[in-house]
C-alpha cells in the first residue's frame, strides 16, 4: 500500500539529526529542528487510511519513505510496531531507535536526516522547493 503527498522546503532546513527524520504540516521552523526535512506537508499521520495504519501496526511490516526533490531521490526503510498510534495531526517522524510516540511512523529505520544527500538538503533550504513524499507499507 502506498500514499503520496507533498511538502516544501524552508530556509532553516538543516537535515542534521542523527536518529530521526521529520516531515511536518507546520509552516514555521527554527534551526533547532534539525530533524525536519519538509514543512507545509499536505499530510500527517492522522491523514493515513485505516488500512495503512493496520498494516503499519504489524511488527513485521516494512515501511519505506521515499523523498523526491529536484531530480534527486532518497529512500529510508523502517519497521512497523503494534504500539504505533499513527494519529498525530501535524507530524510524521521516522526513527532509527525503538522509541514510539504519537508522532512515530516507523522505528528501526536505516537512515535519519543526517544521512540524506547534502545536495537534497541544500535544495530544501529554498521555501519554494517542492518535495514529493511517498510512504509505502508491506507485510513481511
Amino acid at each position: 500500500m502506498r500514499v503520496d503527498f507533498e511538502a516544501w522546503g524552508h530556509k532553516n532546513i538543516l537535515g542534521m539529526h542523527s536518529s530521526t527524520l521529520e516531515i511536518t504540516k507546520s509552516r514555521e521552523l527554527t534551526k533547532r529542528g534539525t530533524c525536519v526535512v519538509g514543512v507545509r506537508a499536505t499530510m500527517a499521520l492522522s491523514d493515513l487510511s485505516e488500512e495503512f495504519r493496520n498494516l503499519a501496526r504489524n511488527g513485521r511490516s516494512r515501511i519505506t519513505v521515499s523523498l523526491f526533490v529536484g531530480g534527486l531521490e532518497e529512500k529510508i526503510t523502517g519497521w512497523g510496531n503494534s504500539q504505533l498510534t499513527l494519529q498525530h495531526p501535524g507530524d510524521i517522524v521516522v526513527r532509527k531507535s525503538q522509541y514510539v510516540c504519537d508522532r512515530t511512523l516507523c522505528i528501526g529505520a536505516d537512515r535519519a536526516a543526517c544521512d540524506l544527500s547534502r545536495e537534497m538538503m541544500r535544495l530544501l533550504g529554498n521555501p519554494d522547493q517542492i518535495m514529493t513524499v511517498s510512504l509505502s507499507v508491506e507485510r513481511h
